[in-house]
């Protein structure tokens, strides 16, 4: 189907027709649903439901109908239409998100185990200290995090995590939880500098909000045996959650003695200093990212009618002032949650 914009020359009408993205998250979008911060699709979410309106072109004449037609719409129930001036400029953002912000307290962190409060998308600053007496690189990296309800009260933390060390590109994906039979917190992770997986146990401070995990791992600098195989090294991460938005993680290492073996009289030597903030998301923080509304104008527009056919929705109004508006066409319809529960059952 061809998505450009189709207008009869007379001003009894304007049709014009946008594509949904495919996925469906809070932004601003093309013609044909790609992103595009330039884009006349605006996408608002928040409180179980999705604002989506589409901007004419070119406005409307005074008593002219436009119809905006949305394809690729998922079959979950659309709640209502609207249809009203739009101001060009900067858009705002979605009222639902920030109602939510308003209403909703922030978790508290006090009472939040460790994986709760590690999901999300972090940034991180790491000070990897290579040789003593050296000032140590400095690495950004970018960590992914969800968390994996079970069926058990506990849920586990799934973390990818991506950054550049010395030219080379470097990852390190891991796993988090409490593990209820060991009555510890449990923790995994392999990285590509290492061939083997490292199993750490720990227990955490609920207090302090502080874990400290103990593990042992291959040596990831190349250090070797007698016979050519890497040793192990013990290491200790110390991971304290300032507040649920700060991470703090120091890394260090424990060599083991001639005979292989850990124990006091053998140093801990520093590592690793991290320091993780959380990527702030406009449903949580609106302010801090993009917005997802068109502004709205005031002037009179009359919302005509809300149709659907498959896999579209037409939504049309009327310019019921004297004067010639920009116009956008909307609807609130259900989100994804919804549409996850009830497939195509829910139509208007």
């Amino acid at each position: 189907m061809d998505l450009t914009t189709a207008s009869n020359k007379t001003k009894s009408c304007m049709v014009e027709h946008l594509r949904l993205p495919d996925k469906m998250e809070p932004g601003i979008y093309g013609d044909e649903g790609e992103k595009n911060p330039n884009g006349r699709m605006f996408l608002g979410m928040g409180s179980g439901i999705v604002h989506i309106w589409g901007v004419f072109k070119n406005g409307l004449e005074p008593g002219q109908v436009g119809e905006m037609r949305f394809h690729n719409v998922p079959g979950s129930y659309v709640v209502t239409g609207n249809f009203s001036e739009w101001i060009p400029g900067p858009a705002g953002y979605s009222p639902h998100a920030i109602l939510r912000h308003d209403v909703t307290p922030p978790p508290d962190v006090t009472k939040m185990q460790p994986a709760e409060i590690e999901q999300g998308t972090w940034d991180l600053e790491v000070h990897v200290h290579t040789a003593p007496g050296q000032p140590p690189d400095q690495v950004v990296g970018l960590e992914e995090i969800e968390l994996m309800p079970t069926a058990s009260p506990h849920a586990w933390a799934i973390s990818k995590y991506k950054s550049i060390f010395r030219g080379q590109p470097f990852e390190q994906h891991g796993i988090l939880g409490y593990d209820a039979n060991k009555e510890r917190h449990t923790a995994a992770w392999v990285k590509t500098v290492q061939a083997n997986l490292g199993v750490f146990e720990g227990d955490y401070d609920q207090r302090t909000r502080t874990m400290v995990l103990d593990g042992i791992v291959e040596s990831c600098i190349g250090l070797r045996d007698k016979f050519g195989k890497f040793i192990k090294i013990r290491e200790k991460r110390i991971i304290q959650y300032k507040d649920r938005n700060t991470k703090t993680m120091k890394v260090f290492q424990q060599e083991p003695d001639q005979d292989g073996h850990f124990g006091p009289g053998q140093p801990w030597v520093l590592k690793d200093e991290i320091t993780a903030h959380r990527r702030r998301d406009i449903a949580e923080y609106p302010g801090n990212i993009m917005a997802n509304v068109p502004a709205i104008g005031d002037c009179v527009m009359t919302l005509i009618a809300l149709q659907r056919a498959k896999g579209e929705i037409k939504v049309v109004g009327r310019n019921t002032s004297n004067a010639h508006r920009n116009a956008v066409a909307g609807m609130v319809r259900l989100g994804p949650s919804w549409q996850i529960a009830f497939h195509d059952a829910l139509r208007l």
